[in-house]
Formats: C-alpha cells, sequence, structure tokens
C-alpha cells in the first residue's frame, strides 16, 4: 500500500513527527532546578491531541503517522518522576543509615545529614523530601507523588487480584525493610 504514495510524502510525516516532538516531548522538565511542573504536562498533553486534525486532514497534511508514534507525554513524565524520585530516595536511606551507624540512631530532621551526608531536593514538588522517625526504632521517608499533595506518607495500592503501586495517587514511600 505505501509502495503508491510519493517519497516526498514520507519525508513530510517524519518532519511533522519530529516538529510534534519538539513542540510536546520535553514540556514540563526543569532539569536545573529538579522539577517537573505537572499542570503544563498535562496541559501540553491536552494541546497535542487537539492539534491532530481529523481523519481526512491526517493524510492531506502529513500527520498520519505522528499520533500513532508519540508517546504519552505524561506517563513518560510520571515514569522519570517515580524513577528519580526512587533514586534520591536511595541516596537519603543510604545517608540516613550512614548516620544511624555514626551515632547509633536515625537524625530528628533530614537537615541534620546536611551537608556531610546529603543534599537532594524531590523532583515533583520541589520541596526537600518528607521523612520522620517512627517509635520502633526505624523511619518513614517519602516523596510528594503525582498528585502533588502530601498524604503523610500513604501508599496507594492498585483494585485488582495482583494489586501494585499506583503512582498516580497517594505518596511515593521508600520501602523500609521489614525486621
Amino acid at each position: 500500500m505505501f509502495g503508491f504514495w510519493p517519497r516526498g510524502w514520507f519525508d513530510l510525516e517524519k518532519r511533522n513527527y519530529s516538529q510534534l516532538f519538539d513542540d510536546f516531548g520535553f514540556t514540563g522538565f526543569e532539569p536545573q532546578a529538579r522539577r517537573i511542573k505537572l499542570g503544563l504536562a498535562a496541559n501540553k498533553e491536552k494541546q497535542l491531541e487537539e492539534s491532530i486534525p481529523g481523519s481526512i486532514d491526517l493524510i492531506a497534511k502529513h500527520g498520519f503517522f505522528a499520533p500513532l508514534l508519540l508517546p504519552s507525554f505524561t506517563k513518560a513524565q510520571q515514569k522519570f518522576g517515580l524513577a528519580q524520585t526512587t533514586a534520591d530516595q536511595a541516596a537519603v536511606a543510604c545517608a540516613l543509615e550512614r548516620f544511624r551507624l555514626v551515632s547509633g540512631q536515625y537524625p530528628e530532621k533530614l537537615d541534620a545529614l546536611v551537608p556531610r551526608f546529603l543534599e537532594k531536593v524531590d523532583v515533583i514538588s520541589g520541596e526537600p523530601l518528607k521523612y520522620r522517625r517512627t517509635n520502633d526504632g526505624q523511619f518513614v521517608l517519602y516523596s510528594v507523588g503525582w498528585n502533588e499533595k502530601d498524604d503523610g506518607g500513604t501508599i496507594v495500592l492498585t483494585k485488582g487480584k495482583s494489586p501494585v503501586l499506583d503512582s498516580e495517587q497517594g505518596d511515593w514511600v521508600w520501602p523500609y525493610p521489614a525486621k
């Protein structure tokens, strides 16, 4: 079927795909500030969906393949945010453990780790990671999740036969190992 279409048509398709990716692909990332602007990402994804023409215009305006090939940018940013937050939490958990080995207990606040052990910022909210010691000598370490509100370290699982972390609801909590 594609053998009947002129080669220039595919070149315009590639150009339009690249343009859409440039316009919408990296919206909301602020690497220097270690932040993702969630509202801006969702707004840009909505604009992307609205910018894709109707079925006849897809062929006439050389935009047939772009909507099929473009990923969900919001989901990609969410996965990036969760992965980066988990890496940051791992570094903080290691710093907490080093502090405990030196002093015999975990610190009251994360500020006690700075600058000797730690200096990190939460990817999503731009705020420091949330931390509190528990009565059993352990700790709770978490980041505000994708919903951009502090749920007090609450983990939300999906409903179903095999529940998994619902990364859109609740906080992103560092798993403290069970005794």
